[in-house]
């Protein structure tokens, strides 16, 4: 048996061979690169640029029934925010949840 067929059993790959391999092939591989790089670049100018832009406009609710009879008004004059214990809803409704999330993908 060969040196390179004993090689190839053992499943080792002789790096110096491959390495001649691709410099005796470099031209090919030069001008492969440059006859993709080239079709890159003439379709990158000629496709047209597309910009899309979308917003969401959310009112704010503010409502003035307090149903915590002020305690809350006064304690953020302490500088305590005890924060909005009564009501469930949140400042974002749940409606518009996908659309946030589909803009960050």
């Amino acid at each position: 048996m060969t040196n390179n067929n004993k090689s190839l059993e053992d499943g080792e790959i002789d790096v110096l061979s491959l390495l001649l391999k691709i410099w005796k092939n470099k031209f090919l591989l030069i001008k492969i690169s440059f006859f993709f790089g080239l079709i890159g670049v003439v379709y990158a100018i000629s496709s047209p640029n597309i910009y899309t832009a979308s917003t969401t406009f959310l009112p704010k609710n503010q409502s003035s029934v307090s149903s915590d009879g002020g305690i809350g008004g006064l304690a953020s004059l302490a500088g305590i925010d005890i924060g909005n214990v009564t009501n469930t809803n949140s400042d974002i409704p749940t409606n518009l949840y996908p659309t946030f999330l589909k803009s960050f993908f």
